[in-house]
């Protein structure tokens, strides 16, 4: 939809209305579809990834990533499903989330999740990564992703899974 047909069908509805921090998401058979995030939050919100998906997935990928060693046993789940964009919702006490494998892996990790909005220009690389320290703890201190090299393993592999559960031919 470009922006003159947005205009035409919602004409004066938002007009005068601060929409700075504002998300569009259409919803489909995957649960949403973020598109459009300003990435910005009041000074008395905390920070997140994009908005998308839905939390029964959230809950899905929170486990898998308890259940190969990627996140910390004690994660708060809630905390987990409002810092990866699974859920709106907080319960007003938003805890950091504790990675244990590698910066690296990491960095594929939320390249992984947040896919849709880095290739549709939404969430810029650069913002990732400060959004990765506001966000993430490693080895008790601020999570600073290591710079992109290609280090496949088998944990590689295991994120693709858990992010990609059916690849598409």
């Amino acid at each position: 939809m470009d922006k003159n047909e947005f205009k035409s069908m919602f004409g004066g509805l938002f007009q005068g209305a601060d929409l700075s921090g504002a998300q569009i998401i259409l919803n489909n058979e995957s649960g949403g579809t973020v598109i459009n995030h300003n990435h910005t939050c009041s000074s008395n919100e905390y920070p997140h990834f994009p908005l998308d998906g839905n939390i029964a997935d959230g809950r899905t990928v929170f486990q898998q990533l308890i259940d190969n060693g990627f996140i910390a046993p004690d994660t708060d789940e809630v905390s987990f499903l409002y810092v990866m964009g699974y859920s709106s919702e907080t319960n007003g006490n938003i805890r950091k989330i504790e990675w244990l494998k590698t910066k690296q892996l990491a960095r594929e990790c939320l390249k992984l999740r947040n896919e849709k909005a880095i290739d549709s220009r939404q969430l810029k690389i650069s913002t990732m990564e400060k959004l990765t320290s506001q966000l993430f703890l490693y080895k008790g201190k601020p999570l600073e992703l290591s710079k992109n090299r290609m280090d496949y393993s088998s944990d590689s592999d295991i994120l693709k899974n858990i992010f990609r559960p059916n690849p598409t031919l």
